[in-house]
């Protein structure tokens, strides 16, 4: 589990730390209905962003990133959505494991508590974090949500500074999202 959600965290900040060539997302209403993906989730991103679904050793996986800005744009802000087969874990247990697997894993890593917070029909663990990757400073906050077995994480981020400018549109895809 270590190994995979360091794996995640990594491509999720290379990606949006590249240029990377995707598909727009094909919903531009705010009001449509995110469709299902085949992934174990739908959701929507906002009008504008870029999103790709994929999966990768029976995890799913959907990077959403807004466009660059301009040419010396150094990091795309991003929501993420990762999917892991957890078996028995608890909350606290898969919480406590996240943490200490950033902790080792992502530099200048410090944290906020974590927090209850419903959206929706659904109990979410929230927790705002921050940390360096690539010499930029990282904002991002995770959600997580564990279903039969299955531990879903919603991470969104920005460069250091930038959080409030984009909480609109993460809210927005953590709103839309939907476990199939």
């Amino acid at each position: 589990m270590k190994k995979f959600l360091t794996l995640i965290f990594a491509a999720s900040l290379l990606v949006s730390c590249q240029n990377a060539k995707t598909e727009k997302a094909k919903t531009d209403n705010k009001d449509k209905v995110a469709e299902k993906s085949g992934l174990g989730y739908s959701v929507k991103s906002p009008a504008g962003w870029e999103k790709s679904d994929t999966s990768y050793m029976g995890q799913s996986v959907t990077f959403i990133r807004h466009p660059r800005e301009n040419a010396d744009d150094q990091f795309m802000e991003n929501a993420n959505i990762v999917t892991e087969k957890i078996g028995s874990y608890d909350m606290q247990a898969y919480l406590d494991a996240s943490i200490k697997n950033m902790e080792t894993g992502l530099t200048n890593f410090s944290h906020e508590p974590v927090e209850d917070v419903k959206v929706g029909d659904y109990e979410f663990k929230k927790m705002r974090y921050n940390h360096t990757y690539s010499g930029i400073d990282i904002d991002a906050e995770v959600y997580f949500i564990i279903k039969d077995g299955v531990a879903y994480l919603i991470t969104c981020s920005t460069a250091k500074g930038d959080r409030t400018k984009y909480e609109p549109q993460f809210e927005e895809v953590v709103h839309s999202f939907h476990i199939d």
